[in-house]
């Protein structure tokens, strides 16, 4: 099944060639806990290692705002708007997130899975839940992705340039329908 994304040019304003440590650990995270991991076929090596190094650690913050399956809460990856590489900086961005936003989003976990006692500590004491999260997600990202970090971005800093390179050659609809190999077509209209 294929879908078609119609793209208006007011919407080539939006397109960002960005990464973030923090999304790339979010994405590893949720691969390495579905059922079965994803992670598996895309690198067996990886997943194996970060199994070893992640032995009998528990993410109770992390796993009650990432189900492996469904809605995960939109604050935990704020959009990056240029390549990041402090991971640091993104986690203080995530500290930083208004009690509302973590409230809102919170709630909408829960209406999509079930409530927990983790997730009502989120939304009675949402600062201090942040806390929780931000030190788990720097915990994850030590054992699991810091020391490959310098090789994850050089191939995300090489496909942002070919991302580039195809906008700049053959325009944005190629490189829009380039992203994902027969599943999603994009097509300019004007």
């Amino acid at each position: 099944m294929a879908i078609t994304i119609e793209l208006q040019p007011k919407d080539l304003e939006q397109i960002r060639f960005a990464y973030s440590p923090l999304i790339e650990t979010v994405l590893s995270f949720l691969m390495l806990h579905r059922k079965p991991p994803d992670l598996r076929s895309i690198s067996p090596r990886w997943g194996d290692e970060a199994e070893r190094a992640l032995n009998g650690v528990q993410f109770p913050y992390m796993d009650a705002l990432m189900p492996p399956n469904g809605y995960i809460a939109d604050f935990i990856t704020p959009t990056p708007t240029e390549p990041q590489a402090d991971m640091d900086a993104v986690l203080a961005e995530v500290r930083a997130t208004p009690e509302a936003v973590v409230r809102k989003y919170v709630q909408y976990v829960i209406d999509t899975h079930e409530d927990s006692e983790i997730r009502q500590h989120y939304l009675v004491y949402p600062q201090d839940a942040l806390y929780c999260l931000t030190e788990e997600l720097r915990l994850y990202w030590q054992r699991t992705l810091a020391h490959h970090w310098s090789n994850i971005r050089t191939v995300l800093d090489n496909d942002i340039l070919y991302r580039a390179r195809t906008q700049a050659l053959s325009g944005a609809e190629q490189m829009a329908n380039d992203l994902s190999e027969g599943y999603a077509t994009a097509r300019l209209s004007y």
